[in-house]
Parts: C-alpha cells; sequence; structure tokens
C-alpha cells in the first residue's frame, strides 16, 4: 500500500508534537490537575488549542468544545496533507475515512468535514460510511478487496480521539489526538505515476501466543529481514504483553526497543494504532529507511512494516 501522505497532532505545540520529541522522550504523558472541578489529578493528555476555552463545565460543554477541536484538528490534518491531495490525478477516487471517538454526533462530524474540506477548494470526495476498525486489519480487508476486484480508489484515513475533560476526568494513561493518512494500492500508484515514498505493507494480526508467527509474516509482506529495522512503535500493550513480543523478536533478530506511545503520548484509544502507522511514517529518513509498528488489541496484536520505497528493493504483493 502506497503511503502518500501522514500527519498527526497530539499537541499544538509544534515542538512536542515533533518526532524527534516522541522519539527522546521529550514529550512525556505525565500527571495533571483536571479541568473538571471534582476531578482528581490523573496522568493523561488532552488537547489544548488555539481560542478554544478551558473551564469546568457541564456535558454540554463538553460537546462544544469537542466540535471545535475537531475542526481545528480537521484543518491542521488537511493542511499538513494538501499538496499530496492535490497531487492526486484527477480521475482518481477519493474515499473518506472519517471516525471521531468521543460522543461527537456524526452529522456534526461531517458537517464540519465537508465545510474545511471546500474551504480549500479540494477535489470532490466521498465519506465512506463505515463502521469503525478495531484495529489495522482493516486494511488487510482493503488489500483483499484490491486484489479480487482491482480497487482503484484512494483513501484519507482520518481517526480523531477525544474526551470528556470539563465535565469528567479523563481514564488514566489516555491521549486526545488526530491522525491523517493518504494511502492508495502500491500497483495503482505505479501504473498512474503518483509519486511514492512510503510503503506501509499488508499488517498481521496474530494472537500473543502466535506473535513469532505475526511478525514473521510481517517482516516477509515489508521485504525486511528483522536486522534490517532500525526502529518501531507499539501502543496498546501491557508490560507482559511487551514482554512477550520483545523475546520473541529478539529471537527473530530484532534488536530494537520500540518506542512506546502509550508513556510518551498517550493511548489514543482507537486512533492508536493510526497515529503508530503516522508516527513510523513521520521516522523514515535515508539513513531510516523501514519502522516496525506493534499494536496491542483485545485478543492479540497488529504487526506491520513502513518502508521507504526509494532505493529499495521491489516489493511483494503485500504492499
Amino acid at each position: 500500500m502506497a503511503l502518500l501522505g501522514a500527519a498527526y497532532r497530539f499537541s499544538s505545540d509544534r515542538d512536542e508534537n515533533a518526532i524527534g520529541s516522541i522519539q527522546s522522550g521529550t514529550a512525556r504523558l505525565s500527571t495533571q490537575e483536571p479541568i473538571a472541578s471534582d476531578g482528581d489529578p490523573t496522568k493523561a493528555r488532552w488537547l489544548i488549542v488555539p481560542d478554544v476555552q478551558l473551564a469546568p463545565g457541564d456535558m454540554e460543554a463538553d460537546a462544544d468544545r469537542h466540535g471545535k477541536v475537531v475542526r481545528w484538528l480537521y484543518r491542521e490534518l488537511l493542511d499538513s496533507v494538501a499538496d499530496r491531495i492535490r497531487s492526486l490525478p484527477p480521475r482518481l477516487g477519493l474515499g473518506i475515512c472519517l471516525w471521531v471517538s468521543g460522543g461527537l454526533p456524526r452529522h456534526e462530524c461531517v458537517a464540519s468535514w465537508q465545510e474545511c474540506w471546500q474551504e480549500r477548494q479540494f477535489r470532490p470526495m466521498c465519506i465512506m460510511e463505515e463502521a469503525e476498525p478495531t484495529g489495522l486489519e482493516t486494511l488487510d480487508d482493503w488489500l483483499d478487496q484490491v486484489a479480487d476486484s482491482g480497487g482503484r480508489d484512494a483513501r484519507l484515513i482520518v481517526s480523531i480521539q477525544l474526551h470528556r475533560v470539563l465535565s469528567d476526568t479523563p481514564p488514566v494513561g489516555a491521549a486526545e489526538a488526530g491522525v491523517a493518512l493518504l494511502l492508495m494500492p502500491g500497483e495503482q500508484a505505479k501504473q498512474r505515476g503518483v509519486v511514492a515514498e512510503v510503503n506501509l505493507h499488508r499488517p498481521v494480526h496474530g494472537p500473543f501466543e502466535q506473535a513469532n508467527g505475526a511478525l514473521s509474516h510481517a517482516l516477509r509482506w515489508g521485504d525486511v529481514t528483522a536486522a534490517e529495522v532500525p526502529g518501531g512503535w507499539q501502543t496498546g500493550l501491557s508490560a507482559t504483553q511487551a514482554s512477550v513480543l520483545r523475546e520473541v523478536a529478539v529471537r527473530l533478530g530484532l534488536s530494537v526497543q520500540p518506542t512506546d506511545l502509550d508513556q510518551t503520548v498517550g493511548h489514543a484509544g482507537p486512533t492508536a494504532p493510526w497515529l503508530a502507522i503516522a508516527c513510523a511514517a513521520a521516522a523514515l529518513s535515508a539513513d531510516v529507511q523501514s519502522q516496525i509498528v506493534f499494536a496491542g488489541q483485545p485478543h492479540g496484536v497488529d504487526v506491520a512494516v513502513v518502508r521507504r520505497q526509494a532505493g529499495k528493493r521491489e516489493a511483494r504483493s503485500g504492499s
């Protein structure tokens, strides 16, 4: 899968939001005094954005805040991938997977999205009526559909996680965040001459007791060996689960210690796997050619390789 563009926001502070801050641990989940008047200090993160007041309130105040923060996130994410959206071939279809968690009604999310889209005078798009996925397996399903029917459209995945912070205290370890990923089937990108510097390879899901197989298959789809992967990202894993995966990875020759997003940014709920993908893409460079992602799910783990395309061997059909 060609990853044409990626953006994320968990902070309005550009320096804190930078990939280097996450990797270095400068961005760190910390205990804060809650906004809600009757709450106890909590180790969580919430977005502080321009022109949105944070003061104790009721659920209606939280709903108003959510609407404003969603619009801010839409604009930030769209501006970050605007050039890539405009560079898509004119006749290429574009489907929008719009997933917003936090209680804002669907029709409000859609209306705000359409407004932000029209402000930028983008190409026509279609918002796809899809249930929010539990993990990266939706990409696996999409790749199967592409193989079966030759799907040609691009997709823009937009995932946002918000919490009530004015009327309630967010869960311990939680984070608010937004992510945008612009994706296109790899073969279609090649045929249409779409420049894709990064590939997101087919994710593999497996139970923890079969993590060895999941990791091995993900590396195979990514056309890399464990020793060739210099960095990684993890989210949604307990200490025990992370330890199990670490042992499996070391046995396969993957010696890197993944950056734990749950400890740096916080756990972003359903947005967490997409945030890990976006961070993996942001971490790539001429010197860092690949990254691996581990996203914990209720009954196992999703594993995927994100890799620079330039200068690499021809990818297998899982890209």
